[in-house]
């Protein structure tokens, strides 16, 4: 009762001087859309509700937030009727700061509060016995201060990143089912307890474990200094040390067989992790987390202070986020032998300027680059078909980036944003680029090769110093916005039949733009859709010769795209390397 009463002076309190209360009451068969006048309703900061409400109710106030913008403080405390929060009821409303539950209140649905940035204040009623996942998932300022006593369920990431929460968390002693990631990134918890009785849980020096003390759950986000995990834990769930910021090392008994994804994330303090010699799953370098045999790299600590390293020889993959967040590394050289970088593996690592990739390097996960903004030349050197989506992303001091010929295929904003990348050679073998590849960087120029056929939407949008533009014979199609934002001054495009370009074209200042067509397709692009928008269109890319003339022949195609072995007679698309393709006659 005590608790009670206190959640409730605090969230009373919540109401900030300036606001006006309004009351509206509810009988049976009402709904809250014929109640609340609307010459009420854009000045409606703060309202109480009584009576008997629906769930179509709550969707209301949700509206009532979104409209107007105004509404921070509901107090739903005397009402009747919901024993529900639908899911994603109140999901990424921006206004909302205070919430009272009614005390008939039994569940709470998934994503109900998810990404709600101002929210303070929501009481849990001790009715409630079930959380569903991500149900206050947010970067927010909520700052409730115990769990309902009749609470038996908290889904996954229920309270993730609930960074106000604090000093103390208590697990109910019905409480049987805690989801993976449910309490981290709560960066002012200082201790965790679980209630004698419960039969699920239980916690050793601030660290969550189930009952048998074989998984860890999660420890308290404010611990500080070196932290042991217990003997005989067999698994560290995903996320589990995630956002201990002030933690310097973790210690990881011989017992522990299996470490869940991004466990060690956001640790900005985390010096060092420590294996036990005996672990037969995992082992650990100068405080580099390994697999037992060293050829997977699983974490890079992000409080390391060294500014170079070197991956061991017998590295065969970087894990997901291996080396993220790291705001030391400026230099890292990757072993020959090694095969894959799995996704997100360097992002947002702000200092990292050199990376030496191996020419064994066969897959690279998407955002593996993404926020490097230190970072200024790289070579793809390897194996690689893909450069896949985000893989560079806001990089925006990358002015050099070198691409095998064997790369098929250019990922959804693998580019975006590299302002200061302003020319690149595209792969020989490339055959697709992606919703945004391209889009915001610093191009001045740009061939796309033959044997390419779709270009996707928003390529090179607003790429404001893209001036030079090549495509190839075998081109079918250009996205809407692909060249959005731009101010292109000569087009080329080597298609005989225009590519479908509708809306291509839209939002592009062609005003001082030229378009150089085959001579033979000028009327038909004159007429095409997104084509015809060009105010000068002009040929000069069709030429007479002979096969003597040309022996420095690259590779010949038909008007379809398909591959000869040489030039036919009739018209042939010849590539001559270096971006240079022409459309041959033989006579």
């Amino acid at each position: 009762m005590r608790k009670f009463l206190f959640l409730i002076i605090c969230v009373v309190c919540s109401l900030h001087v300036n606001a006006t209360l309004k009351t509206y009451n509810l009988e049976a068969g009402q709904s809250l859309s014929g109640v609340i006048p609307y010459t009420e309703m854009r000045s409606l900061d703060s309202v109480k509700i009584t009576g008997v409400m629906q769930q179509n109710d709550l969707y209301y106030i949700n509206g009532l937030c979104r409209k107007f913008a105004v509404l921070t403080y509901v107090d739903l405390s005397e009402t009747t009727g919901i024993a529900e929060l639908p899911s994603s009821v109140f999901e990424n409303v921006l206004t909302l700061k205070t919430i009272i539950l009614p005390k008939t209140v039994k569940k709470i649905g998934d994503s109900a509060f998810s990404g709600c940035p101002k929210l303070e204040n929501v009481n849990l009623p001790d009715s409630i016995t079930e959380i569903g996942s991500s149900a206050f998932l947010s970067d927010s300022l909520l700052n409730a201060t115990s769990l309902p006593e009749q609470l038996k369920t908290v889904g996954e990431t229920a309270f993730m990143e609930c960074k106000a929460w604090g000093p103390e968390l208590v697990i109910p002693k019905g409480c049987g089912s805690i989801g993976v990631g449910a309490f981290t990134y709560m960066q002012s918890l200082k201790t965790i307890k679980v209630e004698g009785g419960n039969t699920a849980f239980k916690s050793v020096d601030n660290l969550l474990y189930t009952a048998d003390g074989k998984t860890l759950l999660s420890c308290a986000g404010a611990l500080e200094g070196v932290v042991s995990v217990a003997g005989g834990t067999e698994e560290i769930q995903p996320n589990a040390f995630a956002g201990a910021e002030n933690i310097t090392e973790v210690n990881i008994p011989e017992s522990v067989s299996t470490i869940g994804d991004f466990a060690f994330d956001f640790m900005f303090g985390l010096k060092a992790i420590n294996v036990d010699a005996g672990n037969k799953a995992y082992s650990s370098a100068s405080g580099v987390l390994f697999d037992k045999d060293q050829s997977t790299l699983i974490i890079y600590p992000q409080g390391a202070t060294a500014t170079d390293y070197s991956t061991p020889a017998t590295v065969k993959t970087i894990n997901k986020a291996a080396f993220a967040n790291n705001s030391h590394l400026k230099s890292v050289k990757l072993n020959e032998g090694l095969v894959e970088i799995d996704d997100y593996a360097f992002s947002e690592s702000s200092l990292l300027e050199n990376i030496t990739l191996p020419s064994t390097l066969e897959t690279l996960g998407q955002s593996v680059f993404l926020y490097c903004t230190a970072m200024k030349e790289v070579a793809l050197n390897g194996l690689l078909t893909s450069v896949p989506d985000y893989t560079f992303g806001e990089c925006d001091n990358l002015t050099k980036v070198t691409m095998p010929d064997g790369i098929e295929s250019i990922g959804v904003a693998a580019f975006i944003n590299c302002t200061a990348l302003e020319e690149i050679k595209l792969p020989s073998e490339l055959k697709l680029i992606y919703n945004g590849a391209f889009e915001r960087t610093g191009l001045k120029s740009v061939t796309v090769p033959e044997g390419v056929t779709d270009i996707d939407v928003n390529v090179f949008s607003y790429s404001k110093n893209l001036k030079t533009v090549v495509m190839p014979s075998t081109l079918q199609s250009i996205g809407g916005s692909a060249f959005d934002g731009t101010a292109v001054e000569n087009f080329t495009c080597n298609a005989v039949t225009p590519p479908s370009a509708d809306y291509a074209f839209l939002f592009a200042d062609l005003s001082n733009a030229t378009l150089s067509v085959p001579a033979e397709s000028v009327d038909l692009y004159k007429e095409a859709e997104g084509w015809k928008d060009f105010f000068k269109i002009t040929t000069g890319i069709r030429m007479a010769g002979c096969v003597g003339q040309n022996n420095d022949v690259k590779a010949v195609y038909d008007l379809n795209g398909s591959k000869l072995n040489g030039i036919q007679r009739g018209l042939n698309i010849v590539n001559y390397g270096n971006g240079k393709t022409k459309v041959l006659i033989k006579r």
